[in-house]
């Protein structure tokens, strides 16, 4: 089996309901599909069970956040990768899944594609690590595939986040052991941008304070805030013409 697909819901019914109607209805069925429900009290558990016979496992009982959900998503994996895609988001056509296959050959364990959303009407897909951004980007997990051995052998997310735990994960992997990626232009999810990632700036500012003061090491850190300083101190249109001849800054 190529793909596990892991959804986790607390409260969402509606949204969650759109997720699985857009899994079920792929053309490709080479994948397993595990929810994972926080202990919903709105009817979401009522909702999968209305589809259980397409769901290959699913549990509603407490978690503590939305990484350890996803983490008892990838104890039950059995997928040579695992996509994370959370109730309210939906896979963007019903044939994604096929156009992706080809790439699920475990030559390249982290996938990256490109993501649909209400304030990008074309989609945006991932830019490339250097090391001027590699503490402030990350990949979208809606549309990114990861090998599910990576789990086991970097460890799976780390619970004390909130928001970045996959950011953290992606540059623990990514940046410091120089695992494989691939940034490929396929539309693969479209992201709900009501979740906690979008809706609490002043957490994700302290999480990520807290990564490049304490987790990143100083070399990926001075040249960001180098670039961070100069991006302020700078004119906006000088700064602009600069980004524009150096994208990768």
């Amino acid at each position: 089996m190529k793909l596990s697909i892991i959804t986790v819901n607390r409260n969402n019914k509606d949204g969650l309901e759109k997720t699985i109607r857009s899994v079920i209805r792929q053309t490709s069925h080479d994948y397993e599909y595990i929810i994972i429900d926080g202990a919903s009290t709105d009817g979401s558990p009522e909702i999968i069970r209305n589809y259980e016979e397409n769901i290959t496992y699913w549990i509603s009982e407490p978690d503590t956040g939305i990484y350890n959900a996803m983490n008892k998503g990838i104890r039950k994996a059995q997928g040579d990768y695992c996509l994370f895609l959370n109730s309210g988001d939906w896979l963007y056509e019903k044939d994604v899944l096929e156009k992706i296959a080809p790439h699920l050959d475990m030559k390249t364990p982290i996938i990256s594609c490109r993501i649909m959303r209400d304030d990008a009407p074309e989609g945006l897909t991932a830019r490339r690590y250097n090391i001027f951004t590699a503490v402030s980007i990350g990949l979208p997990h809606q549309a990114t595939f990861i090998a599910r051995h990576l789990f086991h052998t970097f460890g799976m997310y780390d619970e004390t986040y909130r928001i970045r735990s996959d950011s953290s994960f992606f540059f623990k992997t990514i940046i410091l052991n120089k695992i494989p990626y691939l940034i490929i232009d396929i539309p693969i999810a479209f992201f709900d941008g009501s979740g906690i990632s979008s809706t609490n700036q002043e957490l994700m500012k302290k999480e990520f304070t807290r990564f490049i003061m304490h987790d990143a090491p100083l070399y990926f850190t001075i040249p960001f805030l180098f670039k961070e300083t100069m991006r302020k101190l700078l004119p906006a249109r000088f700064w602009n013409f600069l980004a524009k001849q150096y994208p990768g800054i």
